[in-house]
């Protein structure tokens, strides 16, 4: 597969430096496994493995000194990919790091669980993560036009190019950041890629977690949190629309946190007479699964399209680093709002509020959140058609 710069890059090369194991978790077709060969292809004594060989899996858990012997003697670096395929991996990667630590290990599994459950619980202190996901916006234009992320990296003023600037980000917000869809330029050809991403990564990967047998109403939830992407999950609702009871849909949500297809979106408080404490809200991590579960690909400079708001905030929440950072959204007991919250230094919280078209940031909003958190840091409002005062999508960081 063609190779594009992801900016996760540059961290695990500094991972490679240090001792402990690095697991890269992730989304399926995230591009983990690309990148970590395209790391290691200019290093030198490297060995790379996959699990999706079961008389591989057989050696590695039947005897870990006489698999080193054969596999990993004299090498720098070894990575295994495809961790998910061995149960238990952790015990084995443990013993292989304390028994030999000459050798750097580097694996990879297809979602959370593959490594979280399996492999980190038994690799407190030895382990390094490194959560590669489908492209953010910022990487998505530095591929596309890496002239205008150059001036944006130097904080040039690139108001004179705020059209093409839409343009590339219009496309980002229609068929997402997946590295193959990325790549391919043909419309229609991007939608059957989705389509085989939706069908591989999300149904089949769910069946086997969960043991899902119904998938019609696993497909009717997966379409109702598209459609109330941006608001606060009513579980009463979902329940009445997909048929599953309460407990659930807190389980097959969390899956879906779990394997990179959702973000759940915390509310931020202090006080809970004052403040929504409970209900979270729910956004798609790839804005191209998102429109494809919804089957509408219609460009976000078109009018006709009324869900901009909610896709904004999903971009910008992946330009705030989630999943990775702590995000969260408030609102208080009155209804007023702020879109995101992300705290600073000294745990300051900064506040982010979405418009499609600048508007100024209510000062009820504010003021009630001042009254009840005191300081706050920024106040900065994102827009796909900025104004001075406001901040382009493309240069949240």
């Amino acid at each position: 597969m063609t190779y594009i710069y992801r900016f996760a890059e540059k961290r695990l090369r500094d991972m490679l430096s240090e001792k402990e194991i690095v697991a890269v978790t992730g989304p399926r077709q995230a591009g983990k496994t690309t990148l970590v060969a395209h790391v290691l292809s200019d290093m030198e004594n490297t060995a790379s493995y996959t699990f999706d060989k079961q008389s591989l899996v057989k050696e590695f858990k039947t005897d870990p000194d006489a698999f080193y012997d054969r596999y990993m003697k004299g090498k720098a670096i070894v990575f295994f990919d495809e961790i998910q395929y061995v149960k238990k991996s952790g015990t084995i990667l443990k013993y292989l790091y304390d028994t030999y630590p000459g050798v750097k290990i580097v694996v990879s599994g297809s979602s959370a669980p593959d490594i979280a459950i399996q492999s980190l619980k038994y690799l407190v202190g030895r382990v390094l993560i490194l959560e590669v996901t489908p492209f953010s916006l910022q990487e998505f234009v530095s591929y596309k036009k890496p002239d205008l992320y150059k001036l944006m990296e130097d904080n040039k003023d690139t108001k004179i190019y705020e059209k093409e600037l839409q343009q590339v980000t219009s496309e980002y917000m229609a068929y997402g950041g997946y590295p193959k869809v990325v790549i391919e330029s043909d419309y229609t050809k991007k939608e059957l890629i989705l389509e085989n991403i939706y069908n591989t990564l999300f149904l089949r990967e769910v069946r086997d977690i969960a043991g899902l047998v119904e998938s019609d109403k696993f497909s009717s939830l997966l379409k109702s949190l598209a459609i109330i992407q941006g608001s606060q999950v009513d579980y009463k609702k979902l329940s009445e629309v997909t048929g599953y009871t309460f407990l659930s849909l807190k389980k097959y949500i969390k899956i879906l946190e779990d394997i990179y297809v959702c973000i759940k979106v915390a509310p931020y408080f202090k006080n809970k007479l004052k403040e929504i404490s409970k209900a979270p809200k729910i956004y798609f991590l790839d804005t191209g699964i998102r429109n494809y579960i919804l089957n509408d690909f219609r460009t976000f400079i078109d009018p006709t399209r009324l869900d901009v708001g909610p896709v904004l905030e999903q971009v910008t929440l992946r330009c705030l680093g989630a999943p990775i950072k702590n995000v969260y959204y408030w609102r208080d007991k009155k209804q007023n709002e702020i879109d995101f919250v992300l705290e600073g230094v000294g745990l300051v919280p900064n506040l982010y509020e979405c418009k499609w078209a600048y508007e100024t940031v209510k000062t009820e909003a504010v003021e009630s959140f001042k009254t009840i958190h005191g300081k706050i840091g920024d106040i900065k409002i994102v827009s796909f058609n900025p104004k001075i005062e406001g901040v382009a999508v493309w240069n949240v960081k």
